[in-house]
């Protein structure tokens, strides 16, 4: 991997409103071009540009009682609470890559083998995702739901948790695929995926299912999530922004390329590597850390 140079990613909320509106100035100019376009999210400029607004107002509102509820699990709570980070409502690795319809579906499959399995001295923390403040509000299905199973006093929810400051305490992640699964292995914290996910392999991730997760999760193989960290910085990520230094990323995405370009297309075999036959866990194990 190429030694780039160090990027700061400074806070870019800001950023991303100048971005989305400037793409649903365009998107309404234009919108006679491309007639049969339709967007994923299938919203209207105007509930976009109000769900982003609720994003902002949630962000500030839950900002202190966050903080304190970050304080309370770590100080309470430490080596007893699973963390479930909730991916995007409108997520197409929901919609394709795992079996659930949808978060909800998600939602009442973890409480339900929660309050079935788990040790009554533990306790479930649902992460809210940060770019879906402003569209849903999971908050009251949860409450409703923890009533019902009777596991209300076991169960919170937050939106501004601090993970890092969370995985050293924490017992396990339980997610579908968000790539805070990849995060929580690399702080080597137990975790489980419900859905497919590239870095769901044995010996990181736990693959006797989630009723038997909650008292025996599996450990994280520090050596082969080592190995998969390598393997997927070598050749398949960038470091880089498109909301932060998104020149300096774009940089780098056209030196790769032109990398990439100067290789034999006749091959798909880089660096000694086949990835066209080969399972992910496999080259993971033979991708060697550097000196």
């Amino acid at each position: 991997m190429e030694k780039n140079d160090h990027f700061v990613i400074n806070p870019t909320f800001k950023r991303r409103i100048g971005y989305a509106i400037r793409y649903y100035i365009f998107m309404q100019l234009y919108y006679r071009r491309f007639t049969h376009y339709q967007h994923h999210r299938g919203r209207t400029c105007l509930s976009e540009g109000l769900a982003w607004l609720k994003g902002f107002h949630a962000k500030n509102i839950n900002k202190k009682r966050d903080k304190s509820l970050n304080k309370r699990l770590i100080i309470e709570h430490s080596g007893h609470f699973f963390l479930v980070p909730l991916q995007v409502t409108d997520d197409f690795q929901i919609r394709i890559h795992s079996s659930f319809e949808n978060i909800h579906q998600f939602i009442h499959h973890t409480l339900m083998s929660f309050a079935n399995n788990a040790n009554e001295n533990d306790v479930l923390v649902f992460k809210h995702h940060p770019m879906d403040r402003g569209y849903t509000n999971y908050k009251p299905f949860i409450t409703h739901e923890c009533k019902r199973l009777n596991i209300d006093k076991r169960v919170f929810y937050g939106y501004e948790l601090s993970l890092p400051e969370l995985y050293p305490h924490c017992k396990g992640v339980v997610t579908v695929n968000s790539t805070v699964g990849m995060s929580a292995l690399q702080h080597s914290v137990p975790t489980i995926t419900l859905g497919k996910a590239i870095y769901d392999i044995p010996g990181l991730t736990s693959q006797h299912g989630l009723d038997r997760f909650w008292k025996k999760p599996c450990p994280v193989n520090k050596k082969l999530i080592h190995q998969l960290r390598y393997f997927m910085l070598n050749h398949t990520q960038l470091n880089g922004s498109f909301y932060g230094e998104y020149k300096k990323t774009c940089e780098q995405i056209g030196q790769r390329l032109l990398s990439l370009n100067s290789h034999s297309t006749a091959h798909t075999t880089v660096h000694n590597i086949d990835y066209q036959t080969k399972p992910l866990s496999v080259l993971a194990s033979q991708a060697k850390p550097a000196a």
